[in-house]
């Protein structure tokens, strides 16, 4: 985060079919068909450590499409170009309506005995309702028999247009304790949202009483107000043009999540530009990326949300969002633009110690309480007289540093 001459430097990414020119006064400009992500830090950064731990609070990002232009040297976006749309950042955010756990792969059988037992145990149920569609029966009763195992009662709840204000399915609802969903086909899913059925109602009615809910894999994505979808089927989707926005459950509206991040690098492009897609698309304020048996835990009563696993805690707070824009280049055998985002002040915070919590009112990790080494940014570093000389013993250091 800082040279040799003690001043920060600026990292950036850049994609491919796209150059970052930078001229002689230091001004870099944005061409071609995808994104240049600009990372630097400012006063609102900070890097802390845990032990062996790391935590990176509020990293700046300015992720810039064609036509945008940024100085290096004042480390701003020097010229937005007139495509981009202004962003309200005056609202509220929507924070999570219930307490939430995701997983980033959608191999149930490991996960069982690790991530469920743990949701389990923390919230100690009786009764789950599990929440699939017919066709997902197999794996469905692999989770009822895991649950029924540990003495637990499983309902198993196979949504269907004709189930949704039928008797039986209202009361696996009404007595759940908490609600586990597991499935990739999320249309079939999010039948649940229709708030014109009496199930969607009722479930909304658990969800505001505090039912907590556990969701394997791809089912999370649906957690949000909106997801995006077609990530996983079509290795061009966000290339051509064909990632789809979709209505979610609700259950936090502010939310956009990626799970199987690095699963398989064929759709690498797809989800990693989900997350930015449904944050600019629909305004939201924040996207997360999971992997493989890694837990993401949602904290409705604290407003936070931490993680366990191999991968760190990857969190996007896109609130601080005043210009939003896109790719305007469509690829050859491409329905609509590439799906490319630019958006000014994203904050990225990171932290590689599990169970962390980011706090979304303070908007960065809780870690008041576990600090045992703190590595400090130097802002300024001078020495003077620092020479060997056997006459002047003596020698002056001169630093700043930022305000804790």
């Amino acid at each position: 985060y800082f040279n040799n001459k003690n001043i920060f430097i600026t990292g950036a990414g850049v994609d491919d079919k796209t150059a970052f020119c930078i001229d002689n006064n230091g001004i870099g400009e944005v061409m071609g068909t995808g994104s240049v992500s600009i990372f630097s830090a400012d006063e609102k950064t900070a890097f802390n450590k845990i032990e062996n731990e790391y935590i990176i609070d509020n990293l700046k990002c300015n992720q810039l499409t064609d036509g945008w232009m940024y100085d290096l040297n004042s480390k701003q976006i020097s010229y937005i170009p007139p495509s981009a749309k202004p962003v309200d950042t005056s609202r509220t955010d929507d924070l999570p309506l219930t307490d939430i756990w995701l997983t980033g792969s959608d191999n149930i059988p490991v996960q069982l005995s690790y991530s469920l037992n743990k949701f389990l145990t923390t919230y100690n149920p009786f009764k789950v309702t599990i929440i699939s569609y017919s066709t997902n029966s197999s794996t469905v009763n692999d989770i009822s028999a895991y649950i029924n195992s540990g003495g637990r009662e499983s309902s198993k709840l196979f949504l269907t247009s004709a189930s949704l204000n039928d008797d039986s399915t209202i009361q696996k609802i009404t007595s759940a304790d908490v609600f586990v969903f597991v499935g990739d086909d999320l249309a079939q899913l999010t039948i649940l949202n229709d708030s014109t059925t009496i199930a969607a109602m009722t479930f909304m009615q658990k969800i505001l009483s505090g039912t907590p809910l556990f969701m394997f894999g791809s089912s999370g994505k649906i957690s949000g107000k909106y997801f995006v979808g077609n990530t996983d089927n079509d290795t061009y989707a966000a290339y051509e043009g064909r990632m789809t926005i979709n209505d979610g459950l609700k259950i936090f509206d502010d939310f956009v999540f990626q799970p199987k991040v690095f699963a398989d690098n064929s759709y690498f492009e797809n989800r990693v530009g989900a997350v930015l897609l449904g944050l600019m698309r629909e305004r939201r304020r924040y996207g997360v990326y999971l992997d493989g048996y890694d837990i993401l835990k949602i904290s409705h009563s604290d407003n936070t949300i931490s993680s366990e696993g191999l991968l760190p805690l990857i969190l996007i707070d896109a609130s601080g969002v005043t210009f939003v824009d896109s790719s305007k280049f469509r690829m050859s055998g491409g329905i609509a633009p590439r799906q490319i985002v630019a958006m000014n002040n994203l904050r990225y915070s990171l932290t590689s110690k599990d169970g962390l919590p980011y706090s979304f009112i303070n908007k960065k990790f809780d870690y008041t309480t576990d600090v045992t080494e703190l590595k400090i940014i130097l802002r300024d570093f001078v020495l003077m007289q620092n020479y060997p000389n056997p006459f002047n013993p003596d020698t002056k250091i001169k630093f700043e540093i930022n305000s804790l």
